[in-house]
């Protein structure tokens, strides 16, 4: 039962947002808690892409500037979704201590939650497993 307990962690701790743009806000409706089923590759697609857009140098890694200023952008809380990055994400992505953030930093602790989340292992939290997560952390 803990594991369907975590997926909102998923995205509103662990994932990146990239909400600057209208295609980047419509890309977390996706991923609306509830909404709908949510699969493991989507997980994967989501945080890929809010990767690259924070990558603004383009050199494979987020820095602590561009964490800072993407956070500078982004909407406020309850406007940006599950996709919100709050101030500890930074920290809590980089984990090797290097001082960047890369693709596979990024994705791990999204797709841990997740999998957590997914009770049956079978690839997507249903919306069941979304409404008890929700529960226990009070969405």
């Amino acid at each position: 039962m803990l594991r369907s307990l975590i997926l909102p962690a998923l995205i509103a701790v662990a994932a990146p947002a990239v909400l600057a743009a209208p295609d980047q806000a419509a890309a977390v409706q996706n991923l609306a808690l509830g909404e709908r089923p949510i699969r493991r590759a989507e997980v994967v697609a989501f945080v890929k892409k809010q990767f690259t857009r924070m990558d603004t140098n383009r050199d494979g890694s987020i820095s602590p500037g561009e964490y800072r200023a993407y956070r500078a952008t982004q909407p406020a809380k309850a406007d940006a979704g599950l996709g919100y990055i709050g101030r500890s994400w930074f920290d809590k992505s980089d984990t090797d201590g290097d001082g960047g953030i890369s693709p596979g930093e990024a994705q791990a602790r999204p797709l841990r939650f997740f999998d957590l989340a997914d009770v049956d292992g079978d690839g997507v939290a249903t919306i069941r497993e979304q409404s008890l997560a929700s529960l226990f952390i009070g969405r």
